[in-house]
């Protein structure tokens, strides 16, 4: 049903769009769920509420939280802040119950994974096939995994992933085609589709092209930056983790899969190589450390570092992993690469004024990205343009939100104490 004038709601936040609602009893229950919702989502005990939903209570809200976001829904949340918080809790709801939103499944695949294998990761295999409109795709499968493997942890890591690169239209994010979870043999898979890349990855590009550094690094910390704005922590930067488009752009990938904790040491001894990127206060904090925004700051840095010079950062130093440890924790001042024998005077005044800065062992006084991409500009910039592989039309959801019970629910939320 069609609603031609905009609800008392819209005008009073000034956030939400109303183009297309419920009739009837339905349509006052979505204006009163929407409303408790703006209104309740700021806090974050109760953002946290939402988060922990099971069962079919869970299923309903992550649906009504997936409309209130998607952009081909209707209403269309504009506010920022909200839109980020909703963003966050819609994540947390999915990684904690393993539920995805209807809309993002991709019906343009088969089951199929008997061919096409292009790698294996350490979580997942990577296959290369092209869908149902003959676009040429790559579909990150979760591995099958050993007993006594963290596999819940690993399954929730890539479902928050992939409802948070849902969201995400910037040029330098990988965009999403699709997602959703299977039941294989092994126990349930989690199924992510994203367009393929035929430039690969950062390293590999930067070897042909080693005139593009400054436009790569620009590429990397505006979707850093974009990512952070959303309080969104990458938690694994490095050039592998960075793919580039058919444009010549990066795009980054593979966010917070660092954060999976896995009991199997055959599989968390293959993590350590990840230790050359990572910063000071992860290195020498116990195994329980989380990724923060200023660690992320450090491997930029660090992947900087293999844009310029098409090497690992410190390994190629002669560094042993216990010599780096060791100097960072006795305190031997800030522990930066050596300096690039091949680069021009505009990477030498980036390596000055914004590199060394993103090395300092104290995590407070790096730079933040809005400062780093605000510096970069300086020497280039970032386009905005999108190519077609960001052009996405995703599937109508043929779920039927229930409102009243959505209603119920965020009203039980808002009078709580708790």
């Amino acid at each position: 049903m069609g609603c031609t004038s905009s609800h008392p709601m819209d005008e009073a936040k000034g956030s939400a769009i109303s183009r297309s609602v419920p009739a009837g009893k339905s349509q006052q229950n979505y204006h009163d769920s929407l409303k408790l919702l703006l209104a309740l989502i700021g806090d974050r005990t109760k953002r946290h509420a939402l988060a922990d939903l099971k069962g079919d209570q869970a299923k309903n809200m992550v649906e009504f939280l997936n409309q209130i976001l998607d952009p081909g829904s209707e209403p269309y949340l504009q506010n920022p802040v909200a839109r980020k918080n909703i963003l966050h809790t819609l994540s947390s709801l999915v990684r904690s119950v393993l539920v995805l939103p209807e809309s993002l499944k991709f019906a343009g695949l088969d089951d199929n994974l008997s061919e096409g294998l292009h790698s294996e990761g350490r979580f997942d295999n990577v296959y290369k096939k092209k869908d149902k409109e003959g676009r040429m795709v790559f579909i990150k499968v979760t591995r099958d995994m050993k007993t006594g493997t963290n596999i819940q942890g690993i399954l929730r890591i890539h479902a928050k992933e992939a409802v948070l690169r849902a969201y995400m239209g910037l040029p330098n994010i990988l965009p999403l085609y699709g997602a959703h979870i299977s039941d294989g043999t092994g126990g349930p898979k989690i199924w992510i589709v994203s367009p393929w890349m035929e430039n690969g990855d950062l390293l590999t590009y930067r070897k042909g092209h080693p005139n593009l550094s400054l436009q790569l690094m620009a590429d990397v910390i505006s979707g850093l930056n974009y990512l952070h704005e959303l309080a969104i922590i990458h938690g694994s930067l490095r050039a592998a983790n960075i793919l580039v488009s058919s444009q010549g752009r990066a795009v980054l990938a593979n966010f917070e899969v660092s954060r999976v904790s896995l009991a199997d040491p055959g599989i968390s001894d293959d993590s350590v190589g990840d230790i050359w990127w990572m910063a000071p206060e992860s290195l020498l904090m116990d195994s329980e450390s989380v990724p923060t925004l200023a660690s992320d700051i450090w491997s930029f840095a660090c992947t900087c570092y293999e844009i310029l010079t098409g090497q690992t950062p410190f390994r190629h130093q002669g560094m042993t992993q216990a010599y780096l440890i060791r100097a960072l924790g006795i305190g031997q001042g800030n522990i930066i690469p050596t300096w690039p024998v091949h680069i021009n005077r505009n990477e030498a005044q980036i390596w000055d004024k914004v590199l060394t800065k993103c090395w300092k062992v104290r995590a407070s006084e790096r730079p933040d990205t809005a400062s780093i991409l605000s510096a970069l500009f300086k020497w280039t910039t970032v386009s905005s343009e999108k190519d077609e592989l960001w052009n996405i039309t995703r599937q109508k959801s043929g779920f039927t939100i229930k409102y009243e019970p959505v209603h119920n629910v965020l009203k039980e939320i808002q009078e709580s104490t708790i």
